[in-house]
């Protein structure tokens, strides 16, 4: 028996990676994206889908033996390590189909688990029933989770995220003379960019300062600061692609897809849900975005009518209360995963070399 697993989650901006049962993962792996001639934002993972899967299986061997150390078939050695890989809601059917394939026949894993990354990043703030919005690089997706199902009957996907912000923030430099790379936009943003908690308010009036690359110093005014953000929760203001994924409609602020979820479920669970709105993503690190979130859903949810007692964690106030879990939510869904691959029921959803091979739409049926 597996004593313990590589925990995998491969997001648009990075790859995590680590074992299970530690709180974060070993190996952070940054994506080069690149933003082309028509606005679109390339690399090997684009919106939450592996684009291109070759490369990702050279960064997956590379991860597994340069950073963990564990040998793959390409080394000519076997993998001894079962993996448990985070999946987006919208996963298509091929893509499971082609990891499997990957960390079977050349990772040689004798065990693989795919993992809902919603479900994981819910698990990561120790509850098994509650309203995920999780808001990462490349996508937003608000998922109401019971008693560790995802249901996905009331689950949205939208294409405005973290990226999204950059790439405002990035043509507001433009605008004014400066053209810098996307990755370095990036930087400044995470270092540099903030939401303000009422919109109706600005809490600062002074420049911040940035030091380039290439040693050039960067004065950006308090609007260019705070106007990237705001796009993740009015998206039409600044003309971001918030186009559906499949028949889900996705229009709107990353508020309004949790209030909405929370309406398109049974009635009885809808303040259960309310109640434990947990929040995950890299984007959700931006200075205020706790604050704003909180602000936001407790008008939205109001609004939609049918649920009580709104509290969501963090909530950028009582910080105290979910300390831990605001620590890591950047990498929630790696952490939750974790987690659950240390479990002693864990072995119960894992596939085995030998179920896939006997029987390859597994993949579609033993997951969570």
């Amino acid at each position: 028996m597996e004593e313990y697993a590589v925990v995998l989650d491969a997001g648009t901006t990075s790859i995590k990676a680590g074992y299970s049962g530690e709180d974060s993962p070993r190996a952070v792996i940054h994506g080069s994206l690149e933003m082309s001639n028509d606005q679109r934002i390339t690399g090997i993972v684009e919106r939450s889908v592996i684009a291109d899967m070759g490369k990702f299986q050279e960064a997956i061997e590379d991860i597994l033996e340069n950073e963990l150390i564990i040998s793959s078939k390409a080394s000519k050695e076997s993998t001894t390590v079962g993996v448990c890989m985070t999946m987006p809601l919208h996963a298509e059917r091929a893509q499971r189909e082609e990891l499997a394939q990957i960390l079977f026949e050349q990772v040689d894993a004798p065990s693989v688990c795919f993992a809902n990354s919603s479900v994981m990043s819910l698990f990561a703030s120790g509850r098994t029933t509650g309203m995920v919005l999780e808001v990462g690089g490349g996508t937003t997706q608000s998922v109401p989770v019971f008693e560790g199902f995802a249901l996905k009957h009331a689950s949205i996907t939208n294409l405005c995220a973290g990226m999204d912000v950059t790439r405002v923030f990035q043509n507001s430099l433009a605008a004014s003379g400066r053209q810098l790379d996307f990755r370095v936009c990036a930087d400044i943003k995470e270092s540099m960019c903030y939401i303000e908690p009422d919109p109706a308010f600005k809490t600062s009036t002074a420049k911040s300062v940035y030091e380039l690359p290439d040693g050039t110093i960067l004065e950006l005014p308090p609007s260019k600061c705070h106007m990237p953000g705001e796009v993740l929760f009015n998206p039409n203001i600044h003309g971001a692609r918030t186009s559906p994924l499949g028949d889900m409609r996705s229009e709107g602020g990353v508020h309004e897809l949790a209030a909405r979820s929370i309406e398109m479920c049974d009635a009885e669970l809808r303040d259960a849900l309310a109640a434990n709105i947990v929040l995950a993503g890299g984007a959700t690190m931006m200075k205020g975005f706790c604050e704003r979130a909180a602000r936001e859903l407790a008008g939205a949810i109001k609004d939609a009518g049918g649920a009580q007692g709104v509290q969501v964690y963090p909530d950028g106030q009582g910080m105290q209360r979910s300390r831990g879990y605001n620590a890591q939510r950047r990498f929630a869904a790696w952490t939750g995963a974790s987690m659950f691959a240390s479990l002693p029921t864990y072995a119960d959803i894992t596939i085995s070399k030998a179920e896939w091979e006997d029987n390859q739409d597994i993949v579609h049926r033993k997951l969570i």
